[in-house]
């Protein structure tokens, strides 16, 4: 019924808003992947096909972690170090004389 539609709507909504929050709280807290059962990656638990990869796997995602924690070590926050192109990046100047325009173009 429409009565549940909504209430699920909104449920999913309330649900959206909380991991926003958590996610930019602004605090630079990052939540840490959990230890792995027995050392092995949640991936491969799930999928033994990839069981022959998993050295490659758990190389690439040392690396992120590398990568990550560095980042936020230098930058405060992944956040932050994203929004550096507002600061290095091509910036368009707009001027205000026409003339001026015309005759760069």
């Amino acid at each position: 019924s429409s009565a549940e539609e909504d209430a699920a709507a909104a449920a999913a909504s309330a649900n959206a808003s909380k991991s926003t929050a958590r996610l930019s709280s602004g605090s630079g807290v990052r939540a840490r992947a959990r230890p792995r059962p027995g050392g092995r990656l949640p991936l491969v638990q799930q999928d033994s096909n990839l069981e022959p990869f998993e050295h490659q796997l758990q190389s690439r995602y040392d690396r992120y972690e590398g990568r990550l924690s560095e980042i936020e070590a230098n930058e405060g926050s992944l956040e932050a170090f994203a929004d550096g192109y507002k600061t290095f990046g091509l910036h368009r100047v707009v001027r205000s004389n026409p003339a001026a325009a015309a005759a760069a173009a």
